[in-house]
């Protein structure tokens, strides 16, 4: 989780410092070894210029702001309403150590017989998924247990996206359970039972 926070933050500096340190032309990897481009036709003396530092307080205070940011919404604020519900859904499939890693999503559509709500769970599994629709039921499960509140919904499924992905070519599928909750009941206590 730590490396998938720090990528962002990495590509953000290296973008930020590309874009507006226009004294220097240095980013993030040459101040770190100390590099300096200087151009090759120019002649007589060469004048460095300073790296302006007040970059370093816009960088520290940007990402002092979106790290505030991101604690009140995965932290505080995240832990109410739909919001904190998806997040305590996704921890619970991700604690049940079936899937290396899963996104969950609610929708709600307007047709002519009315709304439609839907729980959509995707999961990467871990290993080869041999039978989708036992592996499915173990993920209801999950989320039944860690949201009952997803009984009163029109729709729960499933997704296992799978792909790969070489050069220019990429392949992907994504086999999706979608079941109402009440089948999805009865699923979970054949799959208990037997």
């Amino acid at each position: 989780m730590l490396v998938s926070w720090l990528f962002p933050v990495l590509g953000f500096v290296i973008a930020y410092l590309y874009l507006f340190n226009v004294r220097t032309r240095q980013s993030l990897h040459d101040l770190a070894v100390g590099a300096l481009v200087l151009d090759a036709r120019a002649k007589g003396s060469i004048e460095i210029k300073k790296f302006w530092r007040w970059h370093w307080a816009i960088l520290v205070g940007t990402l002092l702001t979106s790290a505030v940011w991101i604690v009140a919404i995965t932290g505080g604020m995240g832990k109410r309403g739909l919001f904190g519900d998806l997040m305590s859904i996704q921890r619970a499939v991700l604690d049940s150590g079936k899937v290396r890693a899963t996104s969950v999503f609610f929708s709600e559509n307007s047709t002519q017989a009315g709304n439609v709500t839907t729980l959509r769970v995707n999961v990467s599994w871990k290993g080869k998924v041999g039978d989708y629709d036992r592996a499915s039921t173990e993920i209801v499960a999950i989320v039944l247990k860690a949201y009952p509140e997803a009984s009163k919904l029109d729709y729960i499924g499933v997704g296992f996206p799978e792909g790969l992905k070489v050069g220019l070519l990429y392949y992907s599928r994504n086999p999706v359970v979608m079941r109402r909750p009440s089948e999805w009941t009865s699923k979970i206590q054949q799959l208990q039972s037997g």
